[in-house]
């Protein structure tokens, strides 16, 4: 009874919880980096031809304080040998990210920042992965 009380609670609610991402190959996602609250997590890597590789991440602050509860999901290109990116697609769901419209151009990364730290995670393990 109590958990027949529980499921109706839980449909009355009307919020579904977004689907998480999942891997096509079974990649094991882990945290590849931890700044303060936020963290990354590596949900996807590809090896496309040459020094190109697709890979999917999760940014993750938790609730409370500036930016609380909020998660990004981002599907990217990058080039290991010329240290650029692109964006394939980017929300704060996994379908939002999928419907997302890929960018044409590709970015420089800046030194120290989250998607360096993501693309040179990327090459290693797409490096590991061949």
């Amino acid at each position: 009874m109590f958990a027949a009380a529980v499921v109706l609670i839980l449909a009355g609610c009307g919020e579904e919880k977004p689907a998480e991402y999942v891997s096509q190959s079974g990649f094991q996602p882990f945290i590849h980096k931890r700044e303060g609250r936020i963290t990354y997590q590596m949900l996807d890597v590809i090896s496309e031809d040459g020094p190109i590789v697709r890979y999917v991440t999760k940014q993750e602050v938790p609730p409370g304080g500036l930016a609380g509860g909020m998660v990004n999901y981002a599907s990217r290109r990058g080039d290991c040998h010329q240290l650029v990116y692109q964006t394939i697609g980017e929300g704060d769901t996994v379908a939002k990210m999928e419907r997302d419209r890929p960018e044409d151009h590709w970015v420089e990364l800046v030194n120290g920042s989250s998607a360096t730290a993501a693309l040179v995670t990327a090459c290693q393990v797409a490096k590991k992965l061949k």
